[in-house]
Formats: structure tokens, sequence, C-alpha cells
């Protein structure tokens, strides 16, 4: 599933720039460009009032999405059973993962402004660019969500596997859909390593390989989240031409 929801997002996005050397590291986003101050164009007060801060909501979380890949890499290499990679998950989870949420909430909000609905337009070529502007900010949601999707589904793997707890949060959506007095955990649950080595073809990948699997994955996220940046980025540059 997620190879096709990520072929899917790279075939509207932009188009992908070299890969990076250095799998921590990947080329910053384009700048946002200066909106002129038309004061009588609905687009460009649009622009100004809340894509281009969506666009820098959208940024935090890339920020924080490549702190977990971070964190994931160091939690699968590591020995240590205990402390160490208790608190990993509880950082991801009470911090990271609520952050990215956030995040995400004020992002829509921002593009929930009503001077971005293009059936107000009048103007033909305002409503055109908005268009193009609206879908590639959705392209940009949908990649955030895909990876506070990603971050969590790992966690909450993990979390099952070491403690055969649910979440604070899992709790809450049992007893909200009636399925807390179901039995707990029977430990037939598969292991994040056993995932990864069905998927590869391979029993066993071993310690270092998972993480480096996992981080394979989450370093193709984390660059497609870059490309739909960019992405919107340049949409919003040819909508500015607009507003001078």
């Amino acid at each position: 599933m997620l190879a096709v929801i990520v072929s899917v997002l790279l075939g509207i996005a932009a188009t992908p720039s070299p890969e990076p050397t250095n799998p921590f590291t990947l080329a910053p986003a384009s700048p946002l460009p200066v909106i002129g101050h038309t004061r009588s164009r609905t687009l460009c007060t649009a622009l100004r009032r809340s894509v281009l801060p969506a666009i820098d909501v959208a940024k935090k979380n890339d920020v924080q999405f490549a702190s977990a890949r971070k964190s994931f890499y160091k939690y699968f290499i590591q020995n240590d059973e205990g402390p160490g990679k208790d608190f990993i998950l509880f950082k991801l989870d009470q911090t990271t993962i609520a952050d990215m949420q956030k995040n995400l909430e004020s992002y829509d909000g921002l593009l929930n402004d009503p001077a971005l609905v293009v059936q107000a337009y009048s103007n033909p070529d305002d409503a055109h660019t908005l268009e193009d502007v609206k879908k590639k900010a959705q392209i940009l949601r949908a990649t955030q969500d895909l990876e506070i999707n990603m971050v969590n589904g790992l966690m909450e793997t993990e979390r099952m596997n070491r403690y055969r707890t649910p979440s604070e949060l899992e709790e809450k959506m049992k007893v909200a859909i009636g399925t807390d007095q179901l039995g707990q955990a029977t430990g037939d649950e598969k292991t994040i390593e056993q995932y990864y080595g069905e998927f590869h073809g391979v029993t066993g990948l071993g310690q270092m390989a998972t993480a480096k699997a996992i981080d394979s994955d989450l370093g193709m996220l984390e660059s497609i989240h870059l490309r739909a940046t960019d992405a919107l980025v340049q949409a919003v540059t040819t909508a500015q031409s607009l507003c001078h």
C-alpha cells in the first residue's frame, strides 16, 4: 500500500531532484516568493494570508518528520531494551506525533480561508491559478498525513510488541467503537522485523538491515514531502506574477 501511495504522489509532485548522498540530509525546499500588495485582488490576499503561512506550517512538519526518522534509526540499531528505547517511543508519541497533528490542523485551518474558494472567482485567470495552487496544497497535505500515519504505525507496533498495551489514544478509540471489552494481545502479533522481512522476501532481516529498510522508507517519504513543498512554492511563484 505504501508503494502505491508513494508512486501516485511522485507522479503528481514536482520533478524529483537527484537523490542525496547523506541519508539524513536533503536539499531544503525552495524559498517562499514575495507576494505583491495588490489590494483589490482576492487571489493575492489569499496567497499572503493563508497559502504562504500554510507552507511554513508544512515545513515545520518536515522538520518533525526528519527528527522522527533519526529517532527510529537510533531505536532500531540499539541493543539496549531498557529506558533508552522506552524514552524514544515516549517522545515520538507525546511530542513528535502530537506536534505534527497540531501542525496539520493549523494547515487545514489556513486553507479553509473563504478567499480560497475557486467558485467565487469571476476572473478565469485567477480561478485557474488558484485551482492549481489548491491542487498542489492538497498533495502537500496528503504527504503530511502519510508521514504522520507512518510514524504512528511504527511507534504503535513497537509499543504493542514491547508492552502489549495500547496507547491512551487507542484506548479511547476502543471505547468509542465498543471494542474495549475484547481480549488483550495474544502475543501473536508480528514484529516490525517480521513485516519488513516478508516485504523484502527474506527471513530475519537482522537489526541493522531492519533499521536501514525502515530508514529507506522514511527517507522516501521525506523526499516526497520536499518535492510536494517545491511544487506548491512553484505554483505560488507563478500566481504572484498576477499580484504586481
